[in-house]
């Protein structure tokens, strides 16, 4: 018998029935332990002996359990009750799709069915990912909410990749006796499945390609009155252009559905992550208009006249524009792709006859793991130059043509050049400590260097490294010159500079060296720059409204005027040989804060760029001493870039056993954070308006308002004993930072160690030990130190390592290596020790760890918490490509 309002199953209440099929009924209910409204799944009464029907239900929750992504039903539970296993899942409101095209003859607005489009690649993604293949991808499993997310549902009928298969036809069409129910099952079947052949990840990208068909034309491509001739046209017939039932259908979204519903696997897409890249470049042309107008409508009368009419609204736009304090420069013209990946394509620079172009193909603009490739202009394919797990930036000709060279960076303050052949090679290490190198007319070389600590400068040589002659060294001594660009008049040199981890506007100084020149571009963060092919403008990409865009300023004594603006950063300038175009990268990231713990794996943050900080910032640790509160960092906004390994936002706490977030102290943009042990106080750094960084303490109830703990700029706090806090302090323009104390019994300020430091990475609890990495020798990166605060002998940890302590203080998180091949070590401390009994040079190698009690050893970087298999981590989503942007 159905379940009645009121029926209780445990904890849960029946509210009402929202529907029934095949694979169970599913009800309403409400949580009275959590008090929270949930879905809860039953088998129909008729199928609780069916061996089968259970086997399948309680797959439905192991699949769900496996996943967990924002586009997906999530999974509460499994129960068992006197009626069986029952399924506890999140209560999704809204319609489902088949709901919203009973609506409309002819199919969704295009810009929902974008938006869906994407939204469900996203979620067979992360499926397929987890080995998982849907096989009932249809509207009616895919819910709508409110806010707009899309929601895939019924995973009844899902299977591993690697478990067999059976005869589809017999298990989703032949046995059926609802003719309604098999119709509209068969309706969305790729032809594999309909021949009861093996299924992998391809069939539900087909069985995609049928949904957005009837989401877009309000029709599906494949018809007929019984199931058996909607096989048929399934397996034979060609379907019907979707642009010839709704001419509204951009060309790009008609390539992408056929594309889907190609009958040969093989060339169909082969991962929905391709189709999810293909839909967000369309969503890009649609959202800034880049197509031409016959590319996304038919030109009817009604048509016509909107076009004329967004013709004539530009054209007064552009009128107002053009006499606001910037003038853009980029046409509206649509911007040309020149790459198609489907992650990420940073930093174009062109050959010396504009014919190949070479970049790195990866998801960071800065240092990031990556490879190397060469492409033939205009559109010849990519070819691939590197294949390691090395990170990368700045690729760059020689004057021949002939070969790359390209920047490696080891551990932070460690860069080399290296150099591969255009034809294909062996990649070879060229030079050690050097950057950004290119070549002058007179064959010399320009790249920067490591003369201490992370002080870097402009250098000049012949390519054997003679005759070495300044550029530009950055006044603060922990500034950094990263790229160098020549002018075309030989004299001027552009520079991206940074300063204590921030990036600074850009520069143009003498190539002498004879003076420190001037600043160029907007009084704002600047991360890429170029000079145009007369030399007189000067590129930029720089922070535009918490997002960087192109500028452009006449040189030497122009106005700064922005060119490009939208939602996507530009950054990677390279000019074209005849200068009337760009050629940048332009795209985006998102970043999600993630958990995995008893409960399984799980995101944590709900929107916006979130992350938990890392060096240089701090060697954060992010739980709550008792591991029930997750603390990271946020953005909702623009990005404020404060250094190449991460950036700001504002502190949020999320309770991980109810799932509620909060904001922890608004208002603040901040790099890193320390939360004490009784959760009653953070003490967190903080950037002003100049880019600098503060550390200031405030309680978690908002009693108080925050209040500055240091006068001088400082960063990386860590709380030690319950009335003191360390942080890492640069004195004046000293070439390395110290570890400062400042006590909160409002006692002066004291430096803790005498020797200089590199990066703060943590305090013991007790306050008696603090760990920092060491400057060390020029392309080398120091060992990670700890130091007895009252004096005493220091204790090396490891090389080349990050290490600190759990907020409960009975364990040593030691990092090793970079994001790239990161492993992330949890030691086991003894009683009233703050550290293990290391080898006396420390932890150099893997080997090093025997003898030690190693509580778990995992690749990846992560941040363990208190609870046994208790790990934070970040994922990014980075979706870049290179586009040429016309000037005017």
């Amino acid at each position: 018998m159905p379940l009645v309002p009121g029926a209780r199953l445990g904890v849960y209440e029946v509210v009402a029935p929202l529907g029934a099929g095949g694979m169970g009924e599913v009800y309403r209910a409400h949580d009275t332990k959590l008090n929270r409204d949930v879905a809860i799944k039953v088998l129909p009464q008729a199928f609780a002996d069916d061996r089968d029907r259970l086997g399948r239900f309680e797959r439905e929750a192991q699949v769900l359990a496996a996943l967990n992504h924002p586009n997906i039903a999530q999974i509460h539970g499994l129960e068992e009750s006197i009626s069986g296993p029952v399924l506890i899942m999140e209560l999704i409101e809204g319609p489902t799709l088949a709901d919203r095209l009973t609506h409309t003859r002819s199919g969704l607005p295009i810009g929902e069915v974008v938006a869906v489009a994407g939204q469900i690649a996203d979620a067979l993604d992360a499926a397929h990912t987890r080995g998982v293949v849907h096989r009932d991808l249809k509207p009616a499993n895919a819910k709508i909410t409110q806010a707009g997310t899309v929601k895939v549902l019924d995973f009844g009928l899902a299977k591993m990749t690697e478990e067999p298969d059976r005869a589809q036809t017999n298990g989703l069409t032949m046995s059926g006796t609802c003719e309604g129910e098999i119709v509209g099952t068969v309706r969305y079947m790729s032809p594999e499945q309909a021949r009861g052949e093996d299924l992998d990840a391809r069939s539900d990208l087909f069985s995609l390609g049928v949904v957005l068909y009837e989401l877009a034309t309000g029709r599906p491509p494949f018809e007929g009155h019984v199931s058996t001739l909607v096989i048929d046209a399934i397996l034979h017939a060609t379907p019907q252009r979707p642009r010839s039932s709704n001419p509204a259908i951009p060309v790009e979204l008609e390539r992408i559905i056929l594309r889907l519903l190609e009958k040969e696997r093989a060339r169909r897409y082969q991962h929905a992550a391709a189709v999810r890249a293909d839909i967000k470049n369309l969503e890009h042309e649609l959202l800034h208009l880049r197509a031409p107008p016959d590319r996304l409508w038919q030109r009817r009368p009604i048509q016509v006249a909107a076009a004329v009419a967004l013709i004539i609204g530009a054209a007064l736009g552009t009128w107002l524009w053009s006499h606001a304090p910037t003038t853009p420069i980029a046409g509206s013209a649509h911007y040309e792709r020149i790459t198609y990946f489907a992650s990420s394509a940073t930093s174009p620079s062109l050959s010396p006859d504009g014919r190949m172009m070479t970049f790195i193909q990866g998801t960071q603009w800065f240092e990031g793991l990556g490879q190397v490739y060469v492409k033939a202009l205009p559109d010849g394919e990519p070819v691939q130059l590197t294949h390691d797990r090395l990170q990368k930036m700045s690729p760059t000709f020689s004057p021949d043509g002939s070969r790359i060279v390209y920047t490696v960076a080891a551990p932070p303050g460690v860069w080399d050049a290296w150099t591969v052949p255009v034809i294909g090679g062996e990649p070879r290490l060229w030079m050690k400590n050097t950057a950004t190198l290119s070549w002058l007319p007179d064959r010399r070389i320009m790249f920067s260097e490591i003369i201490s600590g992370l002080h870097m400068r402009v250098v000049t040589s012949t390519e054997s490294r003679e005759d070495l002659r300044p550029v530009y060294t950055p006044r603060h001594e922990q500034g950094m010159a990263h790229w160098s660009h020549l002018a075309p008049d030989g004299v001027h040199v552009l520079i991206v500079e940074m300063e204590e981890s921030v990036w600074r506007p850009c520069r143009v100084v003498p190539l002498d060296g004879s003076s420190m020149g001037q600043r160029v571009g907007p009084d704002a963060q600047c991360i890429s720059a170029a000079w145009s092919r007369d030399g007189r403008w000067v590129f930029t990409s720089s922070l535009t409204n918490g997002v960087f865009h192109i500028w452009r300023q006449r040189f030497p004594d122009g106005t700064p005027e922005q060119m490009t603006s939208g939602p996507d950063e530009e950054e990677g300038i390279a000019v074209a040989p005849d200068g009337a175009s760009l050629l940048v990268s332009v795209g985006a990231s998102q970043q999600s804060v993630w958990v995995t713990d008893d409960r399984g794996e799980r995101t944590v943050s709900t929107e916006g760029y979130a992350f938990i900080p890392s060096l240089p910032a701090a060697f954060v640790q992010p739980f709550s001493a008792d591991g029930s509160t997750l603390f990271y960092l946020a953005r909702r906004g623009g990005v404020r870039s404060v250094g190449p390994f991460e950036r700001s936002g504002e502190l949020w706490r999320t309770d991980l056993a109810t799932g509620y977030s909060e904001v922890v102290v608004p208002g603040f943009d901040i790099v890193a954070y320390d939360v004490s042990r009784d959760m009653t106080q953070v003490v967190f750094a903080a950037i002003d308006k100049d880019g600098r960084p503060h550390v200031f303490l405030a309680r978690l109830d908002r009693q108080l308002p925050p209040r500055k703990v240091l006068a001088v700029a400082s960063d990386s706090p860590r709380f030690g004993s319950s009335n003191e806090i360390f942080s890492r302090v640069t004195e004046g323009n000293a070439a390395l930072s110290f570890v400062y104390r400042t006590r909160l019994d409002g006692s002066e300020p004291q430096k803790v160690l005498a020797a200089p430091i590199l990066f703060f990475l943590g305090a013991s609890p007790d306050g008696a030990w603090v760990t920092a990495q060491m400057p060390g020798s020029i392309g080398r990166a120091g060992d990670t130190v700890a130091f007895p605060t009252a004096g005493g002998t220091p204790v090396t940890v490891c090389a080349k390592c990050a290490a600190g302590w759990t907020a409960d203080g009975k364990a040593l998180v030691v990092t090793t290596g970079d994001r790239s091949a990161a492993r992330t070590i949890v030691l086991a401390l003894e009683p009233g020790r703050m550290l293990p009994r290391l080898p006396a040079p420390g932890v150099q190698s893997l080997e090093d760890l025997a003898g030690l009690s190693v509580v778990s050893s995992t690749e990846g970087y992560l941040y363990p918490g208190e609870k046994p298999r208790q790990y934070a981590y970040g994922r990014v989503a980075t979706q870049r490509n290179i586009y040429r942007v016309p000037l005017r």
